[in-house]
């Protein structure tokens, strides 16, 4: 049985009303017990986060026998401005503190809680676009 409801990396879901995790292929061990399940599962990934990276540079060689140099840059980060997730709420640890038992919160129609809800709230998990502009003076 397939841990992911959904495919993280289709796009075709909204992360804000949609529970990512499939309940049914999880199980709660007993209270004070270990689980029973293999340490590695192959077929639980998350999103695809690749980092996209790229600079512009020039160098303007200047000043007598072009013995001065001034190299104007620029760097962008996340270039394509990709949407990253935040990862999907799985137990009692971080944003949720859910088992998979508990029904998941709601407000207003979107999940603000619960086993498999992903956290978008002030803007958690977003690596917006940005970009840096750097002027270098060698002399």
């Amino acid at each position: 049985m397939n841990p992911l409801a959904v495919d993280p990396n289709c796009g075709c879901f909204n992360p804000q009303t949609t529970l990512v995790l499939n309940p049914k292929a999880w199980s709660e061990p007993a209270s004070g017990q270990w689980g029973t399940a293999a340490p590695f599962t192959s077929n639980y990934r998350w999103q695809r986060q690749p980092a996209e990276s790229m600079s512009f540079a020039r160098n303007f060689p200047f000043g007598k026998e072009k013995r001065f140099n001034a190299q104007f840059r620029a760097e962008f980060q996340n270039i394509f401005n990709r949407l990253f997730l935040s990862r999907p709420a799985t137990g009692n640890q971080g944003t949720g503190g859910s088992t998979i038992s508990a029904a998941p919160t709601t407000s207003g129609g979107v999940y603000t809680a619960g086993y498999g809800f992903i956290n978008t709230i002030g803007g958690a998990g977003t690596q917006p676009r940005s970009g840096q502009a750097v002027l270098r003076l060698t002399f």
